[in-house]
């Protein structure tokens, strides 16, 4: 259930300084049945919505296990094979989350492998509280291997009573034909959801700026002018905003827009343009990497 109408990512008085850089490959398919994004075309597009849905997927992911190891509740049948520890030695929290040798996951029907680790100190509804998220090698989803960290903060809570929580992320991801890493720090507020124990009926505004390098190693700047909203329930997750991508050896923009749903319906398309060409292409997460 929604608290506000208001938008709370765009009524923020101060920003922390935001960076943001992606290395990112992706294959996505034209609405035409044309590879996505040629040599001749911008490839930063896709390079740089799939990392949004992949961090955010995975940190609904993390969300649930927790419940599920804390809350008895709460049945979780997804997320392949969990388990929890806490080492004594440096007073943490470790959960663990296995999906070798392949698990299909449910949420984005995305084949996830290898191991990805949890770890935190304190709990995570006290302001200053810190959890880190660790993709160990091996890990990896469809024919990707992905190596690297999320870094979730509990920023405290906004005028609004809503939890600000600042997600920065350092990731590699390495395939056949291109390797990209990507780095970045965004504030994301839950808007939708928070008096239900489903993360399911969830919805997350998310704001920031980005710097980026895309897989023809071009660097960029993305800053988000609209505030993304990614709802859990959409396998495609971000159903509305609109990002700026500016990059640094060109001065010609590329504006995307990822839609204008407010209800439930999952917006399938991302339209961009640059200069006088405008692309709407579908974003089709299940076809991604095989």
């Amino acid at each position: 259930m929604q608290k506000s109408s208001h938008n709370p990512l765009l009524s923020l008085s101060s920003w922390p300084k935001l960076l943001v850089a992606l290395f990112l490959s992706v294959s996505i398919t034209w609405i035409s049945s044309c590879h996505l994004y040629p040599q001749t075309l911008e490839n930063s597009v896709g390079d740089n919505y799939f990392p949004d849905v992949h961090v955010g997927k995975i940190l609904r992911i993390v969300e649930d296990g927790q419940m599920a190891f804390f809350d008895s509740t709460y049945t979780l049948d997804n997320a392949g094979s969990i388990s929890y520890k806490f080492d004594n030695v440096e007073m943490k929290h470790e959960l663990w989350f296995d999906y070798s040798p392949d698990y299909q996951e449910t949420y984005d029907g995305i084949r996830r492998k290898g191991t990805m680790s949890v770890t935190w100190t304190t709990d995570m509804d006290i302001p200053g509280s810190e959890l880190i998220v660790t993709m160990n090698s091996g890990f990896g989803f469809n024919d990707w291997n992905c190596t690297g960290t999320i870094k979730v903060q509990n920023w405290g809570i906004d005028e609004f009573e809503h939890t600000l929580w600042g997600i920065e992320s350092d990731i590699t991801l390495l395939e056949p034909a291109y390797n990209f890493e990507w780095t970045n720090e965004y504030v994301r507020v839950r808007i939708k959801g928070d008096t239900t124990k489903s993360t399911e009926d969830d919805w997350w505004a998310v704001g920031g700026r980005s710097y980026a390098r895309n897989r023809q190693g071009r660097f960029y700047n993305a800053t988000i002018k609209d505030s993304l909203y990614f709802a859990n329930a959409c396998k495609w997750g971000i159903i509305k905003g609109r990002v700026d991508i500016q990059h640094i050896d060109a001065t010609q923009r590329i504006f995307v827009d990822y839609g204008s749903n407010t209800d439930t319906v999952c917006h399938e398309f991302i339209t961009y343009s640059r200069g006088k060409n405008t692309q709407t292409v579908s974003k089709h997460l299940d076809g991604l990497a095989k």
